[in-house]
């Protein structure tokens, strides 16, 4: 038998470094956790950005092909009159990059801001700018237009691109769509 004075205390530093390794275990699965939630919270705050941005773009496009908004409807160069009505830059800089410029975390003077429900928990609601393109002339098939405005031999289109802007529940949170659509 042996005696209590002669244990070199074996099992006490054994313990203690199982007890490390089980706190480091630990320490790792918090910290683990704790970045799965950051991105679950990212990707929240990105899908709301693009859902409110989607909405925006639904609610141009709904003015153009209902014709509230048609091309007599007073667009201008630069979009600087503040109604998100523009036309096409003659500087090869898309317009909508000058209206949403990337990080701008405030709404813009020249866009419309989307006036559908008001998008709860986004830090602003989406902005969108509908620009108008020159018209697009086909020739007429058999002297007459199926699709399309008749000028003279030709048939004529409207193209226009909604781009809106739409903000998350931060405002660095951002999501910008675009749509192109063909009036005729």
């Amino acid at each position: 038998m042996r005696n209590k004075h002669n244990q070199q205390g074996a099992v006490l530093v054994t313990s203690l470094i199982f007890l490390v390794i089980l706190t480091l275990l630990a320490v790792s699965a918090m910290r683990s956790t704790g970045m799965d939630e950051k991105m679950a919270a990212n990707a929240l705050n990105q899908d709301s950005a693009f859902q409110a941005a989607e909405a925006a773009v639904r609610q141009g496009l709904f003015q153009v092909s209902s014709g509230v908004i048609t091309s007599t409807s007073g667009f201008v160069a630069n979009c600087t009159a503040g109604t998100g009505l523009c036309l096409p830059s003659t500087n090869g800089v898309p317009v909508w990059s000058t209206i949403f410029p990337f990080g701008q975390v405030t709404q813009s003077a020249n866009a419309q801001t989307y006036t559908g429900t008001a998008l709860v928990g986004v830090a602003n609601q989406p902005q969108y700018v509908i620009e108008l393109f020159s018209n697009v002339q086909y020739p007429a098939s058999g002297g007459t237009c199926s699709v399309g405005r008749s000028v003279g031999s030709q048939c004529q289109a409207s193209p226009y691109r909604v781009t809106a802007r739409g903000w998350g529940l931060a405002p660095e949170a951002q999501a910008t769509t675009q749509a192109t659509y063909l009036y005729f």
